[in-house]
């Protein structure tokens, strides 16, 4: 993880942040055949799961903040975030293998070969996914009294059609700082009382799996 900030101007900031992580796992399982009072097994198992794979996250934004008068106040923000991740996952699992001594516990052709815990044999899979997006919002604010907010960004995912794979999404707000008013009185038990109202766009890929837009095959 990397991170650098410049100040090149009076209320600029440009800060830029950098997350790479790199997995690389395995996991192997072995059940013998067992008798036990009440519990029986009858057959052997052995799976492996390995899974390698990397992730990075890139934030770049610029901010910019400015007053004027002890009055105006407002700040301006653009940036551009990028993630990918890559994963490549291989499961192997067997069930009737001739020998159980130590090292000979190995994956063999003339075991069977069986589905794991969820009943799908899928002995390999591969998980890609990467997005950008592109944002900016604008704030002011009046006197600590009157503030008003708006914003943008534009997503990109590689879980959408290429053709179809980006969209804007706007949102806006105000609110009335109430407590900032000279009209209210100063109350001991409300200290801060403001009134806000927004409205904003959203969307999720969330439950989409990779390559949804291709067709199935056999």
């Amino acid at each position: 993880t990397s991170s650098l900030e410049l100040k090149p101007l009076q209320g600029l900031t440009i800060k830029s942040d950098f997350s790479f992580d790199v997995g690389n796992n395995r996991l192997e399982k072995f059940t013998a055949k067992f008798t036990e009072p009440g519990l029986k097994n009858d057959e052997n198992y052995r799976q492996i799961f390995a899974e390698r794979g990397y992730r990075y996250i890139s934030d770049n934004i610029a901010t910019y903040t400015n007053e004027f008068n002890n009055l105006h106040y407002f700040s301006l923000m653009g940036g551009i975030t990028f993630q990918k991740s890559d994963s490549r996952v291989l499961r192997a699992s067997q069930m009737g293998l001739s020998n159980e001594t130590g090292h000979r516990a190995i994956l063999s052709p003339n075991a069977t070969w069986y589905a794991d815990e969820n009943r799908e044999l899928r002995p390999e899979s591969i998980i890609e996914a990467s997005s950008r997006s592109y944002l900016a919002r604008i704030a002011y604010t009046y006197d600590d009294r009157y503030i008003i907010n708006g914003s943008w960004r534009y997503d990109q995912s590689s879980l959408l059609h290429p053709d179809r794979n980006g969209k804007n999404f706007f949102a806006a707000s105000g609110a009335w700082k109430i407590t900032s008013e000279k009209f209210m009185p100063k109350l001991e038990p409300l200290s801060f009382a403001k009134l806000r109202f927004g409205w904003g766009q959203v969307g999720s890929v969330n439950s989409l799996r990779n390559f949804s837009y291709m067709p199935m095959y056999e």
